[in-house]
């Protein structure tokens, strides 16, 4: 193995690799020699634990929703994902009109109520990296399943969630990924949505920004 194998393995256990680099890591924890380098610096560095407490996640759906579905408006999460996303797709209309190009990195922390459940994702040049952060995924009849609301568009299916996942956006025929664009994760039967529009409950959602 090369000594930047041991530094990837220790910036891995230490969390400070972002989001791509900490996929590149996972995937090499099958090659045993890494995983063993992983265990090694998980060792050594498990005396640090002892000097910080565990803090609570913050709850920040009641606030996400606050801001989806103000009163008095009745309307679905689905219906106030879209008015979401339209806003910020006006947002981008305006950057291309005064000759601005957003950046082409764009990434979302999916967030679940009460931090119960985190995703975290990055686009770049046409590849969506979805990584597990918190939470667990759920058991062999049900599945995560990764949507993209733009605009007033319906929903768009982007697959189902593992650990992590690499979604091409050219495979689905999707032309481009807006910034402002909203990542929600719903709770579908095994092998996903049967109806090609979500019908589980919402557990997760974030927003594309630059990054």
């Amino acid at each position: 193995m090369r000594p930047e194998d041991d530094l990837l393995a220790a910036e891995y256990v230490l969390g400070t690799l972002s989001l791509q680099e900490r996929a590149t890591a996972e995937a090499r924890l099958r090659e045993p020699d890494f995983a063993a380098m992983v265990a090694e610096w998980e060792t050594r560095l498990s005396g640090l634990n002892a000097a910080y407490d565990t803090a609570p996640a913050p709850d920040l759906m009641p606030r996400i929703e606050a801001r989806l579905f103000p009163a008095p408006v009745k309307a679905s999460r689905w219906q106030g994902l879209r008015l979401w996303g339209a806003s910020a797709l006006a947002a981008v209309a305006v950057v291309a009109y005064l000759g601005l190009s957003p950046l082409p990195q764009l990434s979302a922390q999916i967030l679940a109520e009460g931090g119960a459940l985190e995703y975290d994702a990055a686009l770049s040049a046409g590849r969506l990296t979805v990584a597990l952060r918190s939470g667990t995924l759920p058991g062999p009849d049900q599945a995560h399943e990764l949507w993209l609301i733009q605009g007033e568009a319906p929903p768009v299916s982007l697959g189902l969630l593992g650990e992590t996942t690499v979604v091409t956006l050219a495979a689905l025929n999707l032309q481009a990924v807006q910034e402002g664009a909203v990542l929600a994760v719903s709770l579908e039967p095994a092998g996903g949505s049967p109806t090609g529009q979500p019908t589980g409950p919402v557990l997760a959602l974030g927003k594309l920004a630059k990054g």
